[in-house]
């Protein structure tokens, strides 16, 4: 598979000429452009960048500029533009599906957005359990560029996890993680050697690392789900199905911001009787995940995900300096209402104590 890159010289740089009117490159090959728009500049500043073939229409809908924009300038700078020579992608025919990814990551980071999916691709990403919300965000996860979803989950397929948005039904009591793998099978994903989905229940490659983690749960989180992560120092998150709304936890940093446990504390402050209560909870059936609460949740925590991995990898959005997609949510049903939220230390928690180096597998 090919793609064909358009990107602005680096050695032609932008001059302003006045206010309204921009140079692009110096001497006779140099391109000027007069009543310059925002969304002009913007399509140049991508354009530095590199932008793929077949994004074009995509950063034009991105920006809210006029039809054809893009391409429009890419004709007119042509003179100060690399020559456009095919090179070969990694991902096979799913590079035709991937404009969108590497539209968005050139626009949040200023950055050709290949660099970008480079980067998530040597990642390894851990959700609890491959239950039907497990399995719609490892497809998110994977469909955005993540090399490898694992995990732990050795349990069967339930009716609960079946529908449109999960297993189909021939699927039912077989393997979650067998499931998941024919599925995934069946998508427009990399053609690679590159295992994407890798089971941790027997003995892993001591090379494997976890790069984040995902704990779901429904009404109450099972602490050694989230402690396992806490320990090891891996960022993770959660993602809570409640009665009245569907919760995406702050990104938890060990060591570094407050954890689930301490947001579990101040749940004991509320009521002492909420460990006895969660306990009981927590093996209820996994009923709450509703399509429209689903969609949501996964829509949100997988961009607090990708946004951590790619600020671990040293691309920072330059419109988020306090880094505050590190924030949760809080979707409510009724209104339609989402709030973002933040969590305090808890005075009885420990984790901010210095851990053991304990591993991630």
């Amino acid at each position: 598979m090919f793609f064909v890159l358009r990107r602005i010289n680096k050695a032609h740089p932008a001059v302003w000429k006045d206010p309204n009117t921009i140079q692009i490159g110096l001497g006779p090959n140099s391109v000027v452009l007069p009543e310059l728009t925002k969304e002009q500049e913007k399509i140049i500043d991508a354009l530095y960048s590199g932008l793929v073939d077949g994004q074009q229409e995509v950063i034009d809908s991105t920006l809210e500029a006029a039809p054809g924009e893009t391409k429009n300038l890419i004709e007119k700078l042509q003179s100060v533009i690399d020559k456009p020579l095919p090179g070969k992608t990694p991902y096979g025919d799913w590079q035709q599906l991937a404009f969108a990814e590497i539209a968005r990551a050139s626009l949040d980071y200023q950055v050709n957005g290949e660099m970008v999916l480079a980067e998530r691709w040597q990642r390894n990403v851990h959700i609890d359990q491959l239950d039907k919300a497990g399995m719609l965000f490892a497809k998110a996860l994977l469909a955005s560029g993540v090399g490898t979803v694992v995990t732990h989950d050795d349990g069967l397929v339930l009716a609960t996890d079946l529908g449109e948005l999960g297993y189909p039904k021939e699927f039912l009591g077989k393997s979650r993680f067998e499931s998941l793998q024919l599925e995934l099978s069946k998508l427009s994903l990399p053609i690679t050697k590159k295992q994407r989905l890798a089971s941790l229940t027997y003995k892993p490659d001591k090379s494997l690392k976890v790069s984040f983690a995902l704990v779901i749960g429904h009404l109450a989180l099972r602490p050694t789900t989230y402690s396992r992560w806490l320990n090891r120092d891996v960022n993770h998150l959660s993602i809570t199905f409640n009665l009245d709304s569907v919760e995406v936890s702050p990104v938890v940093i060990p060591g570094v911001t407050p954890c689930l446990n301490c947001f579990q504390e101040y749940k004991v402050d509320e009521d002492n009787s909420w460990p006895v209560m969660a306990s009981q909870l927590v093996d209820l059936p996994r009923v709450r995940d509703d399509s429209a609460a689903l969609l949501t949740a996964i829509g949100l925590a997988t961009r607090s995900v990708l946004r951590q991995l790619d600020e671990s990898a040293g691309f920072v959005h330059s419109g988020d300096t306090d880094a505050e997609f590190r924030h949760g949510y809080r979707f409510d049903y009724a209104t339609g209402t989402v709030t973002r939220t933040v969590y305090e230390l808890h005075k009885l928690c420990s984790c901010q104590e210095p851990k053991l180096d304990l591993g991630n597998d």
